[in-house]
């Protein structure tokens, strides 16, 4: 789309006479050539507001096929699975492999209406596999847009409240099992000893 207007005036003859002059030429090349175009803008709009040739339309318009939005298509969310083929080496020792997601994250992602279509889902499983520590891609592990505003472990609680307790209750049982050792605590959660440090002052979270 970007360079349209400026290949205009060369390139409608080339998909159908299997010529064209270079602009400013005078030298018919001969190509043989199929061109496949792809956008993601209405050009029957953009033709009636004059940002796209009628022409060229036409000499394109062969075949064409129109994706759907992820969102029209749901019932394919659940195939996301395989994204974790490719992803499934960020987790490593000692968390266990994904093999799956689990119902409560199935639906959030389902539910969700994916703007960002195909790309943006990819990135969500690879973020809950990276984020994850179970064998399943929970839904504290995929992004806060796809999380409900409310946690199930209080009315009250919003999710960043539940996941503090979350993560207080988890920092303090790796202080409890590492003797109050911020560096040995951290080594099996994969956290900068600073950063864990840090947090769990803001958690307040203590040993004894």
């Amino acid at each position: 789309m970007t360079h349209w207007d400026t290949l205009a005036p060369a390139l409608p003859a080339a998909p159908q006479h299997g010529e064209f002059k270079r602009v400013g030429g005078n030298t018919l090349i001969k190509v043989n050539i199929r061109i496949v175009a792809a956008t993601n803008r209405n050009l029957q709009e953009a033709i009636k507001n004059g940002r796209f040739r009628q022409d060229l339309f036409f000499r394109l318009d062969v075949l064409t096929v129109e994706m759907p939005r992820l969102s029209e298509h749901r019932e394919d969310i659940p195939l996301a699975a395989h994204f974790m083929k490719n992803y499934g080496q960020i987790r490593t020792h000692p968390f266990p492999p994904v093999v799956g997601i689990s119902p409560e994250a199935l639906h959030l992602l389902v539910s969700y209406c994916w703007p960002g279509n195909v790309r943006e889902l990819e990135n969500a499983i690879e973020r809950g596999i990276a984020l994850g520590v179970t064998p399943d891609i929970r839904p504290e592990d995929l992004p806060k847009a796809l999380r409900p505003e409310k946690s199930e472990l209080a009315e009250d609680d919003t999710y960043d409240d539940a996941f503090e307790k979350f993560q207080k209750s988890l920092f303090e049982k790796r202080l409890q099992l590492n003797h109050g050792d911020h560096a040995e605590a951290t080594r099996g959660l994969d956290l900068h000893p600073k950063y864990f440090r840090r947090r769990c002052r803001a958690l307040d979270a203590k040993w004894p």
